[in-house]
């Protein structure tokens, strides 16, 4: 192979420094550089500008390539890969030596590469000696992957549109809860569950825990009022109530029952819902009954059925 030729098209993918270049020409007619720091200043001064537009058309193609290969990387081509196949296309058919020189790839790993290549559909090897490499015309060689790659895009989107939906609705739901429940500190529980079970008229039913017969247990004379009034109190307690001494605070007239529940849910004339976070006492309080009612409710009278009706035994024997 020409040696000389190679340098002069060596420009794919390595940057070659050029200063003070001069242009000849030999017998054959081929372009050469050479350097040369004998030349008149007005040779100089003459060559400054090709000698720039040179060096700066060399970069980019340079940087271009460069961006070409990570390009390519996304498709799923190795650097190797991506080296080679752009090398071939840029120069056409080639040997698997030349290839591998003008990519900058090691020669011990050239034929591997090409062989991948192959099998990927981006390139075809011929069978005779020596080996020379095409690549596939990258319309069609990519078309397969463009095709999936597509595919992928317009489900993800498809996705992404539930996604959206399903947060647009989430947000609905939450303007509307903004509008119908307020949040209150323990403090404010207390203060607001006291007011409620005074001006209770008909029914007061709750899921307590721990925390929650604790609250309940301290509005004991509340709560007698209310019973003088005709309103029923039915609590579903917690298994891990039993042997409580708030269990004995409770006035008798109480009907309670202890299941397996762990939540703080207390409704108060089917028109007020208090739940209560058993972990740091914050409520959320809904000032009217609507579907989440109808669900509490609904989740009350279930555990109900199943529950265990403790009437004269609220502090169990040790």
């Amino acid at each position: 192979m020409n040696q000389r030729h190679i340098q002069d098209e060596d420009y794919l993918f390595k940057e070659p420094l050029i200063k003070n270049l001069k242009n000849n020409k030999n017998d054959s007619g081929v372009k050469k550089y050479s350097l040369s720091n004998d030349d008149s200043q007005t040779n100089n001064n003459n060559n400054n500008d090709s000698d720039g537009d040179t060096t700066r058309c060399v970069r980019t193609i340079s940087i271009e390539n460069n961006n070409l290969v990570g390009n390519l990387e996304e498709f799923g081509l190795s650097q190797y890969e991506a080296r080679a196949y752009l090398t071939m296309i840029g120069k056409g058919s080639l040997s698997a030596s030349e290839i591998a020189y003008y990519s900058h790839l090691p020669r011990t790993k050239i034929y591997l590469t090409l062989k991948k290549l192959e099998k990927k559909g981006l390139s075809v090897i011929s069978q005779q000696k020596p080996l020379i490499c095409s690549a596939i015309n990258p319309t069609e060689a990519f078309e397969e992957i463009v095709i999936i790659q597509e595919k992928r895009l317009m489900n993800m989107k498809k996705v992404i549109d539930k996604l959206q939906n399903i947060n647009d609705q989430s947000n609905y739901l939450k303007g509307l809860e903004e509008k119908r429940y307020f949040v209150l500190d323990p403090k404010s529980t207390f203060q607001k569950l006291s007011v409620l079970i005074e001006n209770s008229r008909t029914s007061i039913i709750a899921i307590l825990d721990v925390w929650g017969l604790r609250l309940i247990s301290q509005c004991k004379s509340l709560l007698i009022k209310a019973i003088t009034k005709g309103v029923k109190i039915k609590l579903l307690i917690s298994n891990q109530c039993i042997g409580s001494e708030d269990l004995s605070i409770l006035p008798n007239e109480i009907i309670i029952k202890a299941g397996n529940v762990f939540s703080n849910i207390i409704i108060l004339d089917s028109g007020n819902i208090i739940n209560i976070d058993g972990g740091n006492g914050k409520a959320a309080l809904f000032p009217s009954i609507d579907i989440l009612g109808f669900s509490y409710m609904k989740i009350f009278e279930e555990e109900w059925k199943k529950a265990t009706e403790i009437k004269n035994l609220k502090i169990t024997e040790v």
